[in-house]
């Protein structure tokens, strides 16, 4: 059967994405190639080749000295992440870039086969977690070594008179909003949801956590932090926001209407506002139609819970088929809940049978109709998920190889 997680109950063990990076966008529109270098350019050798070996891919190797002073004076300890480069000579140097001022070192690395070479170096990125795209002339790729700084690359192959070579520009990017990113925000989760004003620079991105796809916002140069949430919290509820849950100063919100949910908390450690958001997985109605046109002659009970949601479809285990109805977010205690239930609306436990391979299974005769329906159910703590199953048969004629 299908093992999907439930996202929120996860999430309130602990605020999961507080560390995730946020991602870069437009990273290939800073004019690098036309900056003049401030520095004059110098010239190192190294006797290897233009090439890299898988057991370079992991930065096992490091850069030489005067070339690594030039990464660092430009990265900082960040320098450290980018791969060696291995090639018969280099020349390095710095510059800023003309729009942004950023300091950028730029390392033109010399050798044989240099289209050969740089198609190595991707897959050294890639090895050592870089997200890389190809354009036409050049390759970009980046990594997010701490939550507000983006490592930069960009890289190309040419040749010079009879000399080919890769040239390397190297930097570090922060990209903020000034206000609160309120297009982007809407234009994700499709509300303008509460913003905190409490900041002087904002960052948005979205990143994805199992198959859910989830908005983060970074707030940045807080005025109050530690009142921070609390003030955010009374905000939410304004907007429609009930408060699922508390952890470690973090909350958990949800607007059970449009099925969005709302977590948020100060990242002291960090030294940043964490907003994250995403859309709820399922709906908020018990398929009370698909059960009836399925089981137009049994009784079956709803289950409900403050805050469940419903997934429901066909499924099948074996050679039974079954309607499958996964109640995400359900408390421990909710089996003894739905067994009440389904005492109470008639149904019978019978012991002996068994269709998924695990929970209880209780069967209801329709006299009227003479027809049976059977029902089993089980809990999954780690997903905080209940999972009802009904198997689609002729229970009267078929029953027994249940």
């Amino acid at each position: 059967m299908d093992t999907t997680f439930n996202l929120t109950k996860l999430l309130r063990k602990g605020l999961v994405l507080a560390s995730l990076p946020l991602l870069l966008a437009g990273c290939g529109n800073n004019d690098i190639s036309s900056s003049d270098p401030l520095d004059s350019t110098s010239s190192t050798n190294e006797n290897t080749s233009l090439t890299i070996s898988e057991s370079e891919f992991k930065n096992e190797s490091e850069w030489n000295d005067d070339v690594a002073a030039v990464l660092y004076e430009a990265l900082g300890d960040y320098y450290s992440s980018v791969p060696c480069f291995h090639a018969d000579s280099y020349d390095i140097g710095l510059f800023e870039q003309n729009q942004t001022g950023i300091l950028t070192a730029d390392l033109t690395c010399y050798g044989e086969n240099a289209a050969l070479a740089m198609r190595a170096y991707t897959v050294a990125l890639k090895a050592n977690d870089f997200t890389v795209y190809p354009y036409e002339d050049y390759t970009i790729a980046f990594i997010q070594p701490s939550l507000i700084d983006t490592l930069i690359l960009q890289y190309e192959a040419g040749t010079e008179g009879d000399e080919e070579y890769v040239r390397i520009f190297a930097y570090v990017r922060q990209e903020y909003y000034e206000t609160w990113p309120y297009d982007q925000v809407e234009a994700f989760i499709g509300i303008d949801l509460p913003s905190f004003e409490d900041a002087n620079r904002y960052q948005f991105a979205v990143t994805t956590y199992g198959e859910t796809e989830i908005g983060i916002i970074g707030c940045f140069d807080v005025d109050d932090p530690d009142n921070a949430a609390s003030d955010y919290a009374e905000l939410v509820q304004e907007y429609g926001f009930s408060i699922v849950d508390q952890n470690s100063g973090f909350y958990y919100t949800m607007d059970e209407e449009n099925g969005i949910e709302l977590d948020f908390g100060y990242d002291y450690e960090s030294n940043y506002f964490h907003i994250q958001t995403y859309m709820l997985p399922g709906s908020k109605y018990w398929p009370s139609a698909d059960l009836e046109m399925l089981f137009p002659s049994a009784n079956i009970p709803a289950y409900e819970e403050q805050f469940v949601r419903y997934e429901s479809g066909l499924g099948q285990s074996g050679t039974t088929f079954l309607y499958v109805i996964y109640c995400l977010g359900a408390s421990e205690g909710c089996e003894a809940i739905y067994q009440a239930s389904l005492e109470e609306a008639g149904w019978i436990y019978e012991p002996n049978k068994d269709f998924v391979g695990w929970g209880k299974v209780y069967s209801y005769h329709d006299s009227e109709s003479g027809e049976t329906t059977y029902l089993q159910f089980e809990y999954d703590e780690v997903y905080s998920r209940f999972s009802i199953y009904i198997p689609i048969v002729d229970s009267m004629e078929q029953g027994e190889n249940l």
